[in-house]
C-alpha cells in the first residue's frame, strides 16, 4: 500500500480506536502489526486460505469419500474431462459411479451409499428441466415408480415427448423398469398411452379407462432384442459423455495395462516417450498453411483422457485409424504447457483382442529409437519445415526399458515380499520404485533387474495394489 494511503488509515484507525476506549499502548502495538504487513501481506492470507480449504477437503475426502467425490463430480460437472478423471479416480478409490436411475437420483450427482455414486437426470442429454423436477416431485410425493405403467400414468409434463423417454432408456435411467431396447421399440406405443392418460385426466371423463382403470393401466410391450453390451455403452457415451456402466477398453486393460503409460501420471513423469491405449473419443482433422492435413485428436481409457496431435506425414499413412470409438495404441512424445498435457504420436497401430498381447511384447522389447521422433516439436508450429523436422528424429539409438512400481513405504513388510519376487524373475529391465511426495514422484533405483512379463505384474500387485505396475523409459 502507498504510504499516503498508508497514512489515511492510519488516522481512521486510531480515531477508531480511540472511539472505542482502547488504550492508546493497544493502539500503538496493533499498528506495528499491521503497518509491515500491509507491504505485502496477500501471500499469507492466501496460503493460510488455502491452507484451510485444503485441510477441509482432505478431511471429507478421508472421512466421508462417497460424499465428498459425489460433491466433486456436482462442481466439475460441465467439465467431462475433469468428470472423466474424477470418475476414474473414484474407482481407484471403490466407489463405483453408476449410471441414472429413475428411482434413485436426483438432478445432480447423487449420493447412494459409502461406495456408490449415481449420475443426476440432468447429466442426461435431450431430457427437459420440466421433465426433471415432475419425475422427482413425483417420486417425493408418491413414491417410487414401481413400473413402466406407473411412470407413464405419474408423468404429466408436456415436454415428456419421444426424445426424453428414449434418453432416459438409453442412458439406463429406466433400468429398473423395463429393458433398454423395448422400451426404445415400444416408444410410440407408449407416449401414446402417456397422453391418453393425460386427456382423461384432464377432461376427467370415463370414455376410455376410468379413473380405477387409469390405476391399473397395463401396457401391451412388442418384444424386442435386447440391446447388446456394445449398444448400451455406445448410449451411454452419447447421452451422458462417458462410459458409466462398463468402459469398452476394460478388457484390453486386463492384458496391456501394466505395459502402458497411466494417463494420470503422465504430466510428473520425467521421460518423454509415452504409451498409451484407448478408444478414440474426438478428431478434429485440420489443413496445414501447406496443405497438409494432421489432426487432434483425444484418447481416453480407464485412466482418464488425454489429447494426442498426429502430424502430416503420420496422418496421411494412419488416417484411416483415426476413427471415434475405435481402439488405438499410439506412442509419442510428452508435450506439456502449463496444465495442457497431449502427445506428439509418432506411432499408431490398431488395438483388437487378438493383437493386443502381440504389442504389449514389443513394448516390453528394446524399441529402435530410429521410429520415434526425439527432436523438440511445438505443437502450434504446422509449417512444412516444421512438420518435416519434427519427423526426421534423431540418429536411432537403442532405448532402454525401465519398470517402475508405484510403493508405499507404509506397505509393512510387503517390501521384503517384493524383494523375493524381484529376485525371481531376473532379467535386464532395471526397476525403480515411484514413491509420491506430495504432487511429485521421487524415483529409487533399486539393485534389480528383471524379465517383465504379466507374470510377474500380477505377482507385484498382489503386494502394493491394482495398477501400481508399468513400463517406461
Amino acid at each position: 500500500m502507498i504510504p499516503e494511503e498508508m497514512a489515511k488509515q492510519k488516522d481512521k484507525f486510531f480515531e477508531g480506536c480511540r472511539k472505542n476506549h482502547v488504550p492508546e499502548e493497544t493502539i500503538l502495538s496493533l499498528w506495528k502489526q499491521i503497518e509491515p504487513f500491509a507491504a505485502y501481506g496477500f501471500n499469507k492470507a492466501h496460503a493460510c486460505s488455502y491452507g484451510m480449504v485444503a485441510y477441509q477437503t482432505a478431511y471429507m475426502k478421508a472421512n466421508y469419500p462417497s460424499e465428498y467425490m459425489a460433491s466433486v463430480l456436482t462442481a466439475e460437472s460441465n467439465d467431462l474431462e475433469k468428470v472423466a478423471e474424477i470418475v476414474a479416480e473414484c474407482h481407484k478409490m471403490g466407489i463405483s459411479v453408476l449410471p441414472p436411475d429413475i428411482n434413485q437420483s436426483y438432478e445432480r450427482f447423487t449420493y447412494i451409499s459409502d461406495n456408490s455414486i449415481r449420475f443426476g437426470l440432468q447429466a442426461i442429454k435431450n431430457l427437459g428441466e420440466d421433465v426433471i423436477r415432475c419425475l422427482i416431485s413425483q417420486r417425493k410425493e408418491h413414491g417410487l415408480y414401481s413400473s413402466l405403467e406407473d411412470l407413464v400414468f405419474r408423468v404429466s409434463a408436456r415436454s415428456f415427448n419421444k426424445k426424453s423417454l428414449e434418453s432416459l432408456a438409453k442412458s439406463g435411467a429406466l433400468d429398473s423398469l423395463s429393458e433398454r431396447n423395448k422400451i426404445i421399440g415400444n416408444s410410440d406405443y407408449i407416449l401414446a398411452a402417456s397422453r391418453q392418460v393425460q386427456r382423461e385426466r384432464e377432461t376427467q371423463q370415463n370414455s376410455l379407462f376410468g379413473e380405477k382403470q387409469l390405476n391399473s393401466l397395463t401396457l401391451q410391450l412388442t418384444e424386442i432384442v435386447p440391446a447388446s453390451k456394445q449398444e448400451k455403452l455406445s448410449w451411454e457415451k452419447e447421452l451422458l459423455g462417458l462410459y458409466v456402466s462398463e468402459h469398452p477398453f476394460l478388457e484390453y486393460s486386463k492384458k496391456i495395462a501394466g505395459f502402458l503409460t497411466p494417463i494420470h501420471e503422465m504430466k510428473l513423469r520425467t521421460s518423454e516417450l509415452l504409451f498409451v491405449a484407448g478408444i478414440i473419443s474426438s478428431v478434429r482433422k485440420i489443413q496445414t498453411k501447406n496443405g497438409d492435413m494432421m489432426a487432434f485428436a483425444s484418447i481416453e481409457n480407464l485412466d482418464g483422457l488425454v489429447g494426442l496431435v498426429v502430424f502430416p506425414r503420420l496422418f496421411k499413412k494412419k488416417e484411416s485409424l483415426l476413427i471415434e470409438g475405435d481402439c488405438i495404441f499410439v506412442s509419442g512424445k510428452k508435450s506439456q504447457k502449463e496444465s495442457d498435457l497431449t502427445i506428439l504420436v509418432d506411432r499408431i497401430e490398431r488395438l483388437t483382442h487378438e493383437n493386443a498381447v502381440s504389442i504389449a511384447q514389443k513394448i516390453t522389447r528394446r524399441i529402435d529409437a530410429s521410429s520415434f521422433s526425439t527432436t523438440n516439436v511445438k505443437p502450434t508450429s504446422f509449417s512444412s519445415a516444421g512438420v518435416s523436422s519434427a519427423l526426421k528424429g534423431t540418429p536411432a539409438r537403442q532405448v532402454q526399458k525401465k519398470v517402475f512400481i508405484r510403493f508405499s513405504t507404509t506397505q509393512g513388510d510387503s517390501g521384503l515380499r517384493l524383494k523375493e519376487i524381484l529376485r525371481s524373475h531376473p532379467g535386464n529391465f532395471p526397476v525403480q520404485l515411484l514413491i509420491k511426495n506430495q504432487e511429485v514422484l521421487k524415483r529409487v533405483a533399486i539393485p534389480y533387474s528383471v524379465n517383465y512379463s504379466i507374470e510377474l505384474k500380477e505377482a507385484i500387485e498382489q503386494q502394493t495394489g491394482m495398477n501400481t505396475v508399468s513400463v517406461d523409459v
